[in-house]
């Protein structure tokens, strides 16, 4: 497992850290809200990738429904034997009135095997 945001609790909209992941094909992002608060509060998180570590892209389909309670939320991969780029992150974007969510995001992946 890949950890894109650990265990804090965030108001507004956070850009995480690209991820140093190669060799590694995509099967599923777990969201774990174990918090959350405000007026109709909401985080949507979706993964990027990129093949240098500055310029990412939206991974097509890769991106959770707005999660408004807490509990886990796993979203399978969108495509089967999708590889990753090279770096990977998060992006969760925060909505509401005062929102305040605790959560955590994992990527799960698996090494690609060298075929020869």
């Amino acid at each position: 497992m890949i950890t894109l945001h650990g265990s804090a609790t965030e108001t507004a909209t956070v850009t995480g850290s690209g991820v140093f992941a190669p060799h590694q094909e995509y099967v599923a992002l777990f969201v774990t809200i174990s918090a959350i608060s405000g007026t109709s509060a909401t985080v949507t998180v979706k993964i990027q990738e990129s093949a240098d570590g500055t310029n990412f892209a939206d991974v097509s389909s890769f991106t959770t429904t707005g999660l408004t309670a807490t509990g886990t939320t796993r979203i399978a991969v969108p495509t089967v034997g999708m590889k990753c780029a090279g770096f990977v992150r998060a992006v969760s974007t925060i909505s509401g009135t005062t929102p305040s969510i605790t959560f955590t995001a994992f990527l799960s992946t698996v090494p690609t095997l060298a075929r020869s």
